[in-house]
C-alpha cells in the first residue's frame, strides 16, 4: 500500500473534486482511455483499454510511493454526488530531489471548459505546498506536436526546457518528438497568481 494518505482535494471555486481513485469509475475510465479524441496526443499508448486493464492500472498505481493518483470529479448540485470528468496523478516522485511529472486527461467533452486548468491548479498547489511533499520542481511531458497542451502551458509562462527527439511510439511505425515544460517552487506563487486570475474570471470568486 502506498504511504500516500487518501485526501480529497477540494476546489476553491467548489467545481470540482480531486477523489483517490476507486473501482466505481473503472468503466468511466475505460471510456476515457479508449477515445480517440483524448488519445490524440497520447499515440503511444493503446487505442483501447479494458475495464479489467483499468483496475490493474488503479491498484499497481495505489500500491506504489513514487505516484498520487486522483480522479477528477463534477460537484453536483444534489447532495454528495459527482461525475466523473477525468484523472490526474503526480507521477515519477523523487523525494530525494523532490522533483515530480504531472498528467493530466480530460473526457473529451469537458475540454475547453476550463476543467484542465481548474484541475491543474489544484493538483500543482498540492504538489508544491502539501507538508509532506513541498517539491522543488514539477515537469509535462507532451508530445510536441500537441498544440493545446502546449499553448496553455506557454499561455501561463511555464518554461519550456528540452526536446527529446523520437522519445515517444507513434502507433505502429513511427516516432514522434516529446518536449518538457517544468516549474520550480520560486515560480509557484506568481504562476498560482495567474491560474487564479483567469479562474476567477470564468467561474467567480474564490470560496476559501
Amino acid at each position: 500500500m502506498s504511504k500516500w494518505p487518501e485526501v480529497q482535494l477540494n476546489s476553491p471555486w467548489g467545481r470540482l473534486i480531486l477523489i483517490p481513485p476507486g473501482p466505481e469509475d473503472d468503466v468511466q475510465v475505460a471510456a476515457l482511455r479508449s477515445d480517440p479524441d483524448a488519445l490524440r496526443y497520447l499515440s503511444f499508448m493503446p487505442k483501447t483499454t479494458s475495464v479489467e486493464e483499468c483496475r490493474e492500472k488503479r491498484e499497481a498505481l495505489s500500491a506504489t510511493d513514487n505516484a498520487w493518483p486522483f480522479h477528477i470529479h463534477i460537484n453536483l448540485p444534489s447532495p454528495s454526488a459527482s461525475a466523473f470528468a477525468g484523472q490526474c496523478a503526480i507521477l515519477r516522485m523523487d523525494i530525494t530531489h523532490r522533483s515530480t511529472e504531472i498528467g493530466i486527461m480530460i473526457n473529451s467533452a469537458l475540454h475547453r471548459t476550463g476543467i484542465a486548468t481548474e484541475a491543474l491548479y489544484m493538483i500543482l498547489s498540492h504538489a508544491f505546498e502539501y507538508p509532506d511533499l513541498k517539491l522543488h520542481r514539477v515537469q509535462f511531458l507532451t508530445s510536441s506536436s500537441n498544440v493545446p497542451m502546449r499553448g496553455w502551458l506557454e499561455s501561463f509562462g511555464i518554461q519550456l526546457e528540452y526536446r527529446q527527439r523520437e522519445a515517444w511510439i507513434n502507433g505502429e511505425d513511427g516516432w514522434q518528438d516529446v518536449v518538457g515544460y517544468s516549474i520550480l517552487e520560486t515560480e509557484w506563487s506568481p504562476l498560482k497568481a495567474r491560474m487564479q486570475e483567469k479562474l476567477t474570471a470564468r467561474l467567480g470568486l474564490l470560496r476559501e
